[in-house]
């Protein structure tokens, strides 16, 4: 599975990432430089992952890895992608990776349940104008019988 010399890398490069379960990418500031400006071998290796991205848009498979301390900077078409942070050697997160890897989260997700509210479908439609309706036959009859204005407490008591 691994390169001799002699080996065509592209080629390796291709075909190993769309074989592959996961491909683990390290985000180091060198690294998203060139991957940004589509340089050198980086900028190969954005062809082919974006390619790939592109085909299986909901794919989990390219995992990005945060090593630079200090920036967590990833290169742009990776930027929809979750990574995981191994900038500080204090917070190893080796075993959210392994648990990626081998698709043992540590909580597992509960189950959907009921939904407590009502599907909008069968709730009726709320009718606004009516209060509005009503506060303005209100005022139209206030005046029609001469008043100048309607008092709050006119409004009240109806």
């Amino acid at each position: 599975m691994g390169t001799e010399a002699g080996d065509d890398l592209p080629h390796f490069m291709e075909t190993h990432l769309s074989n592959s379960d996961y491909t683990v990418i390290v985000c180091t500031d060198n690294y998203v430089e060139k991957a940004n400006s589509g340089s050198g071998g980086v900028g190969y290796e954005k062809m082919i992952v974006t390619s790939e991205l592109l085909s299986n848009i909901n794919s989990n498979k390219i995992i990005p890895i945060i090593k630079q301390y200090g920036t967590h900077n990833i290169p742009t078409f990776l930027q929809t992608k979750l990574y995981i942070d191994f900038s500080n050697d204090d917070e190893f997160n080796f075993d959210e990776l392994v648990r990626t890897l081998h698709n043992a989260p540590l909580f597992k997700k509960p189950e959907i349940g009921n939904n407590p509210f009502t599907p909008v479908e069968n709730v009726p439609a709320e009718k606004s104008i009516d209060a509005t309706h009503k506060l303005m036959q209100i005022i139209i009859d206030d005046y029609e019988r001469g008043l100048d204005s309607t008092s709050y407490d006119n409004l009240k008591n109806k």
